[in-house]
C-alpha cells in the first residue's frame, strides 16, 4: 500500500518512492541479527511480541497519512515497522526451529517458509481488496485524496490484526529445549 500512497496519493515518482521505502528493508536487516541475538539470551517471546507491536504501531502511524505529509514522518514510520518485522521474524523463527526435533528442522523450515509466503500473499490480497472495495466510497475526494483514504482504511486492518498477532504471540507455549 505504501506505493499507492507514495505514488498515486502524494504524487512522488517512482525513484524517490523506493528510496523512501527502502527504510523498512534496512532496518530489517539491521535489526534482525540483534534479534536473535535476544532470542538465543532471553527467549523469543519479548522480542517477538516487541517486534509485533511496534510493526502494529508502525502501520497504526501509516494509517494516520495525509496528502501533505513530510518525508521526516513518513520515514519513522516504515523505520518503526521494520523494527517490529526485524524484532519478530528472527525471534518467532527461533521459536519454531527450537521447538522441533533435529531431524525435522528441515520440514519445519519448509513449512515455515511456505506460510510465510502463503501470509504476504494473503496480506497484499487482503489490502488490495480493501483498497479497492474502498476507494470508489471516497471519490469525492478526487484521485489523490480517494487513494490517501482508501489506503488509511487498508492500515488499519492491517494494523488491527497485527495487533491480534501480539496477543498470540504473548501467550505462545514455551520452548521444549527436548523436543
Amino acid at each position: 500500500m505504501v506505493p499507492f500512497y507514495l505514488v498515486d496519493g502524494i504524487g512522488y515518482g517512482a525513484t524517490r518512492a523506493g528510496i523512501l521505502i527502502m527504510a523498512m528493508p534496512v532496518t530489517m536487516m539491521i535489526v534482525a541479527p540483534l534479534s536473535g541475538w535476544l532470542s538465543d539470551n532471553i527467549g523469543p517471546r519479548l522480542p517477538a511480541s516487541v517486534g509485533m507491536a511496534l510493526l502494529s504501531s508502525g502501520i497504526m502511524m501509516l494509517s494516520r497519512v495525509h496528502l501533505a505529509q513530510p518525508v521526516a514522518e513518513i520515514v519513522p514510520c516504515l523505520v518503526i515497522s521494520g523494527i517490529g518485522v526485524g524484532l519478530f521474524s528472527s525471534a518467532n523463527n527461533s521459536a519454531i526451529m527450537g521447538a522441533v526435533p533435529r531431524e525435522r528442522q528441515g520440514v519445519a523450515n519448509g513449512v515455515v517458509s511456505t506460510a510465510r509466503q502463503l501470509g504476504m500473499m494473503f496480506g497484499v490480497a487482503a489490502c488490495t481488496a480493501v483498497y479497492r472495495a474502498r476507494f470508489p466510497v471516497y471519490g469525492g475526494l478526487g484521485e489523490s485524496g480517494a487513494t490517501i483514504a482508501a489506503v488509511q482504511d487498508a492500515f488499519s486492518l492491517v494494523a488491527a490484526i497485527v495487533a491480534v498477532g501480539v496477543l498470540t504471540s504473548l501467550v505462545r507455549g514455551a520452548v521444549d529445549s527436548e523436543s
